[in-house]
C-alpha cells in the first residue's frame, strides 16, 4: 500500500541519515530476495547498488531463495 511505501521510505531515509552521522561508517550493506524487483528498485533509489548474489541463501518452508547483496557507500547518494 502507499502508506507502507511511505513508512518504508521514511525508515530508510532515517537509517541512511543515522549511518552518515557516524564518522566510522563507510558503507551500508543489505540483502534482498532475488526477484523482488520493487524492493531492488526502492533500494536503488536510495543509492544502493547490487554487488553480488548468494544462491539459496534463504530457506522458507523447504523452499530456497537467492539473495542479492547491495551496498551504499556513505557520502554518495
Amino acid at each position: 500500500s502507499l502508506t507502507c511505501q511511505r513508512i518504508g521510505r521514511a525508515w530508510m531515509s532515517e537509517a541512511v541519515r543515522c549511518a552518515q552521522s557516524m564518522a566510522e561508517r563507510q558503507q551500508i550493506k543489505l540483502a534482498v530476495t532475488a526477484g523482488n524487483d520493487a524492493a531492488v528498485a526502492a533500494y536503488e533509489s536510495f543509492g544502493f547498488k547490487a554487488y553480488g548474489a548468494a544462491p539459496e541463501a534463504l530457506q522458507v518452508g523447504g523452499n530456497f531463495y537467492d539473495e542479492i547483496q547491495m551496498v551504499r557507500h556513505l557520502g554518495v547518494a
